[in-house]
């Protein structure tokens, strides 16, 4: 509604009204879109990456894993606070193991590059698999290349597994894959 409410008094009053949600600690949700809002530029708001990681964390705080995920972003990419690898994994974690698919991918990769965590190609590919069964495309191809290789701890190799992987993903919009296939998998 926020984003239909035109310009002038309509979306400043809408975007009072979300503050106030927000601020009374009542809505996560709310938090979560101010964060995207500031982030991002939206509804008129200058960009403020201060403002979206103090958004953002309120809404982490509050238990929302959209938030949480931004949030480990933020400190992933250095947005609005210094880079610190080992907040974005815990943020990445927190909203992963409430089941958000973005998150689940990016402690993946964390735990696959040892990037906050330490590395361990176990963990990496459990959460991929948990991103990947949530639908996520990157999760399913690089879960995809693991079967295919089996040369990286965590799984072996299973060229069916590596093919059903591969087909997820395409049909998720990711172009690498076809290559692989189309090469086939031994």
């Amino acid at each position: 509604w926020l984003a239909e409410a035109g310009d002038g008094a309509g979306r400043s009053r809408g975007l009072a009204m979300l503050e106030e949600a927000a601020e009374d600690k009542e809505c996560g949700e709310a938090m979560s879109i101010l964060g995207q809002a500031h982030a991002r530029g939206l509804y008129g708001l200058m960009p403020s990456d201060t403002e979206a990681v103090r958004w953002f964390a309120q809404g982490a705080e509050a238990g929302l894993s959209e938030a949480q995920f931004k949030l480990g972003a933020m400190y992933e990419h250095a947005r609005g606070v210094p880079r610190d690898m080992f907040m974005a994994a815990e943020w990445y974690s927190e909203a992963a193991e409430q089941g958000h698919a973005d998150a689940a991918f990016a402690l993946g990769v964390c735990y696959a590059r040892g990037r906050g965590i330490k590395k361990d190609h176990e963990m990496a590919v459990y959460w991929y698999s948990r991103a990947a069964h949530l639908g996520h495309g990157r999760a399913q191809f690089n879960l995809a290349l693991r079967y295919a290789d089996g040369a990286l701890a965590g799984v072996k190799k299973d060229p069916h597994l590596a093919t059903k992987w591969f087909k997820a993903a395409i049909a998720n919009g990711i172009k690498g894959p076809n290559v692989k296939l189309k090469n086939g998998i031994k």
